[in-house]
């Protein structure tokens, strides 16, 4: 519920806030277009004093809840605290943490691939979004408490600063601009989709957005568009996603490119399912581009090309180790001199020296000296 201070106790809450409004430079009839309220209440027997200025929303004192007005644009928040604790961190056990925030309610009608994509049904009830009461927020089904924060319908962080002097920022990502330098960089945290299948992306984009969570778009098609980051494909129990949930153990670490509009006529389009990798590891293997194919490189925690100790002609599967390079270069070298030249070792010049070796070989001479040594010299035996 609202509560009164000092200063409401000389001017009431529409004084203040026409006031507020001729401060910030408003004209009276934009007054229903921004709205102010304090709020009072206790969560978990935390008391909670907090001031709003929202645009496209109001606070409902008898509801206890906010509003949006048009549902066809978005509405946004600036939510001061003065005590209680940072929007969801009443789960975590702090009870001292305040700040200064700034809020996001997409637009539930022009809006819906930005949040729906978002949307659990299964834990909350969004009967509301389009009902009666167009409440900001949801209803949880477990327990019938109302949620307003970090839900599909309900307010989403865009920048919070906290008392301990954190800064936690929302959203997608952010813009780079780099002085002006064209085309932008983001670094981005969302949803996306890769040649049609969905992920959750962390990284940096040169020249790529996300228009909506199920699309991209660019600064210009005329440049390509680069994504370098991790994505993560959504966690799985059985044939359900876990909710926004990334499966790490088989997140990928990719460099890819796209140069592909789906739409030559409009220079911020690109096709989603045109995205060229170049590089991809994951914990077992690392992949990279070859002759236009993406081609496994060497072996990485177990997995990808394996290493053997010897090198087979026509074997694409296996990486060789260091020494069996080395043995095969030896061999080849090796073999290169028998061919050419005369080893010599294992000669002997002399059979009756060496008459124990098993290992060496006679020469001409040699073979000569030692038949003449036994039966003498050929012309006198033959005439004897």
């Amino acid at each position: 519920m609202s509560s009164n201070n000092n200063l409401m106790n000389v001017y009431n809450k529409e004084t203040i806030d026409s006031l507020l409004l001729e401060k910030l430079g408003f004209d009276k009839e934009d007054i229903s277009d921004f709205n102010f309220a304090q709020i009072t209440k206790t969560i978990d027997n935390i008391e909670h004093i907090e001031y709003w200025i929202m645009s496209n929303a109001y606070y409902d004192d008898d509801a206890e809840r906010f509003v949006k007005m048009n549902l066809h644009n978005a509405s946004f928040g600036i939510q001061i605290q003065a005590s209680g604790v940072y929007p969801g961190e009443h789960a975590l056990g702090y009870n001292d943490i305040m700040g200064i925030n700034i809020w996001r309610c997409p637009a539930w009608l022009d809006d819906q691939d930005n949040w729906i994509v978002f949307m659990d049904s299964t834990t909350y009830d969004y009967t509301d979004v389009t009902g009666t009461h167009h409440y900001i927020g949801a209803k949880r089904r477990s327990n019938n408490e109302w949620v307003e924060y970090a839900i599909a319908t309900g307010w989403n962080n865009n920048l919070m600063t906290d008392s301990f002097g954190g800064v936690t920022i929302g959203g997608a990502g952010f813009e780079v601009d780099g002085n002006g330098i064209f085309p932008y960089t983001r670094l981005t945290s969302s949803v996306g989709y890769v040649n049609g299948s969905k992920y959750y992306m962390l990284g940096l984009l040169d020249n790529a957005y996300h228009g909506s969570t199920s699309n991209w778009d660019c600064d210009d098609n005329k440049h390509y568009s680069w994504f370098v980051g991790l994505i993560s494909p959504p966690l799985m129990n059985g044939s359900s996603e876990v909710y926004l949930t990334k499966d790490l153990s088989n997140a990928k670490f990719v460099v890819m490119y796209n140069d592909t509009p789906e739409n030559p006529n409009d220079i911020h389009d690109m096709n989603t399912n045109k995205w060229n990798i170049i590089v991809e590891a994951n914990a077992t293997s690392i992949k990279g581009m070859v002759s236009g194919t993406l081609t496994t490189l060497g072996a990485g925690g177990g997995g990808g090309a394996s290493i053997t100790q010897e090198i087979t002609n026509g074997d694409t599967t296996h990486a060789p180790s260091g020494d069996a390079v080395y043995d095969a270069l030896a061999l080849k070298a090796n073999t290169s001199q028998i061919g050419n030249m005369e080893v010599t070792t294992n000669k002997s010049a002399s059979i009756s020296t060496d008459t124990g070796s098993t290992t060496k070989y006679p020469t001409v001479k040699a073979v000569q000296d030692y038949i003449d040594s036994i039966i003498g010299d050929a012309d006198d035996w033959l005439t004897n």
